[in-house]
C-alpha cells in the first residue's frame, strides 16, 4: 500500500511502487539496526524519510516479554502525526506513506515528512541555562507551552515513550532568535502509543523521561510548581494532596534515570521536597 497526499502527487510522481521509494537518495541522518532516516530535496523543499526494513521476531518477542506494544513500522509515526494534528499539538506535516508486508517481523514500510523550518530542539536551546539563567520570562513561556502539550497529549490518550526535551523542537526566525511566543514541534513519534485512556504507567515514563532531561537546564521548584498546576489545570498544593505519590513516582523515576548518568547530585535539590 501507498498513500501520497494530494499535495505531494507530482512531487512524487516518478515513485509508484514501495521499491521506488526505499531506494530514495539523501543524507543520512541517523541509522539504527533496522531503521534508517535521510534527508533529500525536491523541488527545492526538504523532506524526512524514515525506512522501516522489518524488526525481526526476537524485537517482537522481547518487547511482548516486557509487556510492551512492539514498533512494527512506519504505520505507528503516521498515525501519531494525524493524531496529533487533530488534537492541536503541532508536529510534523505528513507527506507520504507506505507498507508491504503481512509478517510484523518482515514488513517494510516508510514514512516522509516535510521539513518543519528553522527550528533547534529544547535541549540545545536549554543547554547552558544551569549556569546562565534566561530571563524569567523566556522560561515561564517555554514551561507553559510544555506542560500545555503535554496536556493535551495525555489526555487525548496518546503517550510518547521518548519524552526528552530533544524531541520538542523550537521554531526560530531565520536567524537564531526564537520565535515569540514559542512554537514547539512535538517529534520522533514512532514508539507512541494511542488509547482511550492513558494508563498510569505510561504517564510516569513520559512524565519522568521530560523532568530527567529538564534537570541540566536549570529548572526550580517554581518551574515544576507553574508545570503541574497547568498539565492538572489546578492549584499545586490541591493537586498534591490528592495525587502526591504519582508526582513522587514521577520524581523518583527520573532521579533514577539522572543518576544511572552519572550526572552531578547537585542538580536534583529542586526535587529534595518532591521525593
Amino acid at each position: 500500500m501507498i498513500y501520497v497526499r494530494e499535495a505531494y502527487v507530482s512531487v512524487f510522481a516518478g515513485e509508484r511502487s514501495l521499491e521506488d521509494f526505499l531506494v530514495i537518495e539523501g543524507e543520512v541522518l541517523r541509522h539504527v539496526k533496522n531503521r534508517r532516516t535521510i534527508t533529500f530535496c525536491r523541488d527545492t523543499t526538504r523532506y524526512y524519510m524514515k525506512r522501516h526494513l522489518g524488526v525481526g521476531w526476537g524485537e517482537i518477542l522481547r518487547d511482548l516479554v516486557r509487556a510492551r506494544r512492539p514498533v512494527i513500522g512506519a504505520m505507528t509515526e503516521w498515525r501519531a502525526i494525524r493524531h496529533l494534528n487533530k488534537v492541536g499539538i503541532l508536529t510534523m506535516t505528513p507527506v507520504a506513506f507506505g507498507v508491504q508486508g503481512r509478517n510484523p517481523a518482515q514488513q517494510r514500510s516508510f514514512i516522509i515528512t516535510e521539513d518543519i523550518g528553522p527550528n533547534i530542539s529544547l535541549e540545545a536551546y536549554t543547554a547552558d541555562w544551569y549556569e546562565t539563567p534566561p530571563p524569567a520570562r523566556v522560561k515561564s513561556a517555554l514551561v507553559r507551552a510544555v506542560a500545555g502539550i503535554s496536556r493535551r497529549l495525555h489526555e487525548s490518550g496518546m503517550n510518547h515513550r521518548d519524552y526528552y526535551l530533544c524531541h520538542f523542537l523550537l521554531a526560530k526566525k531565520s536567524g537564531t532568535a526564537a520565535v515569540e511566543p514559542p512554537l514547539l514541534y512535538l517529534v520522533d513519534l514512532h514508539r507512541a502509543q494511542l488509547r482511550r485512556r492513558t494508563g498510569r504507567r505510561w504517564l510516569v515514563k513520559d512524565l519522568s523521561g521530560l523532568l530527567f532531561s529538564s534537570l541540566g537546564s536549570g529548572i526550580v521548584l517554581r518551574d515544576l510548581v507553574r508545570f503541574v498546576e497547568i498539565y492538572r489545570d489546578r492549584p499545586f498544593r490541591e493537586v498534591m494532596q490528592s495525587e502526591g505519590g504519582f508526582w513522587r513516582a514521577v520524581c523518583r523515576r527520573a532521579v533514577a534515570m539522572y543518576r544511572a548518568h552519572g550526572y552531578p547530585e547537585s542538580r536534583l535539590k529542586v526535587l529534595r521536597n518532591l521525593t
